[in-house]
């Protein structure tokens, strides 16, 4: 991890939260782009609609590659000029990956669907991972 670039992406964040100029920011780090997107979706159950660019990378590298400083962001379309501003003040990249609303999550991959679920779907896979890893029943608990 570039510890500078770090720095920058992160005072950048706080000067578009400040003013307020996105909804909600997730960070990349942790499973990649495709689950940051589907993680942004399940607090208030909002659905998205996202097309990937390759870039020639293979698929799973583009949609999980755990990039640092790398961040998600859900803005009012009317802001989106204001915030790539704010990023080119700061030596950043901003680019529209799609939009949010409904009740599904649509990721595409250079025009080919790569994830589409409901919201729904997606949360009780999220919400009953651990449980499942762990082969448990609900509510049982194992003691010595």
């Amino acid at each position: 991890m570039d510890l500078e670039k770090e720095a920058t992406l992160q005072r950048a964040l706080v000067a578009l939260i400040q003013g307020g100029l996105v909804e909600s920011a997730h960070d990349c780090a942790d499973g990649g782009l495709a689950v940051a997107l589907a993680e942004a979706a399940l607090p208030k159950a909002v659905g998205l609609n996202v097309n990937l660019a390759s870039h020639a990378l293979p698929a799973e590298f583009a949609l999980f590659g755990e990039d640092a400083s790398r961040v998600v962001l859900s803005c009012d379309p009317g802001k989106l000029a204001r915030i790539k501003e704010v990023a080119a003040e700061y030596g950043l990249f901003a680019d529209v990956l799609g939009e949010t609303g409904g009740e599904r999550v649509e990721i595409a991959m250079d025009g080919k669907s790569a994830v589409s679920a409901t919201v729904a779907e997606l949360n009780e896979v999220y919400e009953s991972a651990l449980e499942k890893a762990l082969r448990t029943e609900p509510g049982v608990v194992a003691a010595d």
